[in-house]
């Protein structure tokens, strides 16, 4: 695998999530699309998934918060004393209990109370200030973790008033806690006694708002960025000209008839054409959709692949099955024809796919086999009357099962070739890489921090085409450009009002 040497960045620089709005190609006002936000959104992005707050708090940003799992982490006097009581209530609440998970009837019980007591979410939340006297207000919020009760939210793809409801809950959970989220050192600035995330959000209702919300994601964390974002605007009125939001891998989060105008609002959305996640969730996305079309250098540089003749015959072969599945309706009909391929086969093959997922030790899984009736089969019947469930839910018709028996088809195709294990692991390969976030020590090439540091002028504006048939990206010849020359001067922000969007 080649390597890439990360860009230098600082993050202190909020200058460029300040910037006046632009007109659009398409005539709609929005934030100017910008390398350096761009680069700064998923930094953040990539950090959140480790809470990593101190090259933050090194560069000036102030008034940090970590939201995790439902508990506030607040800011403290010192820099040295918050660092410390950061690594003390990591430990007691979320790294540190990975110890305790290792208890499978612990698990369990903590997989259970999850289910059934709620979702989860993690969130960094922090400002720096900007010039001309305003405030940059940062919402990192964090993909999904690494503990099973954490794809809960992913797949609960009901609908809740054309909204995907895992995520809807999440942001619910969030917006629980503005006014605990507190702003002491900014208060102290600006001449208040106390200035909570809500008190902030008021303001910016009104002309004249000292205060830009920076709101970014990867992943879970950018479909949050957007329903947050909606919820903010639509609902509380917020002016959008003081919001500026950028996701990476960002699923769709909307049914495309509970939205008129998705692409209005105040979001770029970054996405790998390789990557299958932003296709999955509901059908649209809000904001303004950038493809990066992946190419042999990408790949070459990101995803690990071994270029074999055997490896590359056998992703040729996953591929079209993979390319098929292009939207949240092809997802759910191929995963229905998968569970249909799975029926009527040995323990151990069912086995071998769990292996293939890293599940294969999980309790809760294994807890799930044990209790269903006849080996494994009442849990492959629950799983598909749940994906037949959502796939009603979100488009509004009946399981097309001529397309679910052609998939399994298909499937049962591709496993004879390569077995259940070489078909597993090789759709794993051909899905898992694309999605990689930013350098750690999982993935030293991360596939969107290296798409924007080296291919931000590769990106085109592009429009999920979402149905209940296999959908495509259409793509435009260019993507927008930070045209500094044509901006407009702050007074003259106008955003076009449609379903709430405010001027």
């Amino acid at each position: 695998m080649n390597k890439f040497q990360p860009a230098v960045l600082d993050r202190g620089d909020v200058s460029s999530l300040v910037r006046p709005w632009e007109m659009g190609a398409d005539g709609t006002m929005r934030p100017p699309l910008d390398r350096d936000a761009m680069h700064l959104s998923v930094i953040l992005s990539g950090d959140c998934y480790e809470m990593n707050t101190a090259p933050w708090t090194d560069s000036g940003w102030q008034d940090v918060t970590l939201r995790i799992n439902g508990e506030l982490i607040g800011s403290q006097p010192t820099h040295d004393d918050f660092i410390g009581s950061i690594r003390e209530k990591l430990k007691s609440n979320y790294l540190f209990s990975f110890l305790k998970r290792q208890n499978p009837f612990r698990q369990v019980l903590e997989t259970l109370h999850h289910k059934n007591n709620g979702d989860t979410g993690k969130a960094i939340i922090m400002a720096h200030p900007a010039p001309d006297g305003r405030t940059v207000i940062a919402i990192g919020f964090m993909g999904t973790g690494a503990q099973l009760y954490d794809w809960f939210s992913n797949f609960r793809m009901q609908l809740t008033e054309g909204t995907h409801t895992g995520f809807l809950k999440l942001v619910q959970q969030f917006e629980a806690d503005e006014n605990d989220i507190l702003f002491p050192e900014t208060a102290k600035r600006l001449g208040l006694k106390r200035l909570s995330l809500r008190d902030i959000l008021m303001s910016m209702r009104q002309p004249g708002s000292p205060f830009v919300l920076w709101l970014t994601g990867h992943s879970q964390g950018g479909a949050l960025t957007q329903i947050y974002c909606r919820r903010k605007i639509v609902g509380d009125g917020i002016l959008p000209q003081y919001v500026v939001g950028y996701g990476f891998a960002s699923p769709t989060v909307m049914a495309s008839s509970a939205e008129e105008h998705p692409a209005d609002y105040p979001i770029y959305h970054v996405v790998n054409s390789d990557d299958t996640v932003p296709r999955m969730g509901s059908q649209v996305h809000l904001g303004l959709l950038l493809c990066y079309k992946s190419d042999e250098a990408l790949r070459r540089t990101c995803y690990g692949w071994q270029w074999d003749e055997e490896s590359v015959r056998r992703r040729s072969l996953v591929r079209p099955l993979v390319e098929d599945m292009q939207s949240t309706g092809s997802f759910l009909i191929g995963f229905m024809g998968f569970i249909r391929a799975l029926e009527g086969r040995s323990i151990e093959d069912v086995e071998a796919v769990l292996k293939v997922g890293g599940w294969q030790d999980n309790p809760v899984v294994k807890k799930a086999l044990d209790l269903a009736d006849s080996g494994y089969d009442r849990l492959l019947r629950f799983a598909f009357r749940r994906f037949a469930y959502d796939y009603e839910s979100i488009l509004g018709d009946k399981v097309p099962m001529r397309r679910v028996n052609a998939a399994a088809k298909r499937a049962n195709e591709m496993i004879a070739l390569l077995g259940i294990k070489g078909f597993m692991g090789t759709f794993n390969q051909m899905n898992l890489p694309a999605h990689s976030c930013c350098n750690d020590a999982d993935h030293p090439n991360g596939v969107y921090q290296y798409i924007v540091e080296h291919g931000f002028d590769e990106l085109q504006c592009a429009k999920w085409l979402s149905g209940t048939r296999p959908c495509r990206v259409a793509i435009t010849p260019a993507a927008p450009r930070n045209r500094r020359a044509s901006r407009s001067p702050r007074r003259a922000y106008r955003v076009k009002t449609r379903r709430g969007l405010r001027s």
